[in-house]
């Protein structure tokens, strides 16, 4: 035992000199494992950042085409209620008639939204306040146009159709209804025909509202991820 005392004793320094070089060997390797892990997360944070811009550009596009030809269906209304609607050009009244009975649908491009929703990784989103935006963005912002477009949806598909399909006579042409004469009477005398007419009106003007809202806030946020991405980098 003394032999064992007498020998540390000796080459104390030796042995701590040695457990000093594990030490910072093994906090060495640590540092550079962690060091390489947030490399790895560092890219696919910025992989994830690029895609989700990708799809909000693509998103801008959608929303903009909505925006004309939501523009072009609520003038076709206001037209269909115009007093001089009998002096219309035939083709005219049964394209209003054919917006009627359209509604329009925006899906946003949420690819890479719902991969980073479904795995779970959000965390590799390290600015915390940009994450709150995206998931508002797509849960929020797109959920309400969603439901407005789906109101719009049910009432064309379970009152406007059925309606039309009742009481319009069959009439060769290229819209879906060619009954111009029977069209005219019911917006002169059928007070629930005028009434669809101007909730489609309706409908459809509120839909504009939150594609407009959309498109400024998509583009908002395109610009947030920008500068994200050039801190990134």
């Amino acid at each position: 035992m003394k032999k064992i005392f007498q020998v540390i004793k000796n080459r104390w320094a030796e042995y701590v000199i040695e457990i000093l070089v594990i030490i910072i060997g093994i906090s060495l390797s640590f540092f550079f494992n962690n060091l390489k892990e947030n490399r790895v997360e560092r890219k696919e944070e910025v992989k994830l950042l690029e895609s989700i811009h990708e799809n909000l550009v693509i998103d801008t596009i959608a929303l903009t085409n909505q925006l004309q030809i939501s523009s072009v269906f609520i003038k076709g209304h206001e037209q269909f209620l115009s007093p001089e609607i009998d002096t219309f050009p035939a083709d005219s009244i049964l394209r209003y008639l054919d917006y009627l009975i359209t509604y329009t649908r925006f899906q946003g491009r949420d690819i890479s939204y719902e991969a980073l929703r479904q795995s779970k990784r959000s965390t590799i989103i390290r600015n915390r306040l940009l994450l709150q935006e995206i998931i508002q963005h797509y849960e929020h912002n797109y959920g309400i146009v969603k439901e407005w477009n789906n109101i719009d949806k049910n009432f064309v598909l379970n009152d406007v159709l059925p309606f039309l399909s009742e009481n319009m006579k069959y009439r060769e042409g290229r819209f879906l209804y060619n009954d111009v004469e029977t069209t005219l009477k019911l917006l002169k005398e059928e007070g629930q025909f005028k009434n669809m007419v101007k909730s489609g009106a309706v409908f459809k003007q509120i839909i504009k509202i939150y594609y407009n809202k959309n498109l400024s806030d998509t583009k908002v946020l395109m610009k947030k991820v920008e500068a994200e991405l050039e801190t990134l980098k």
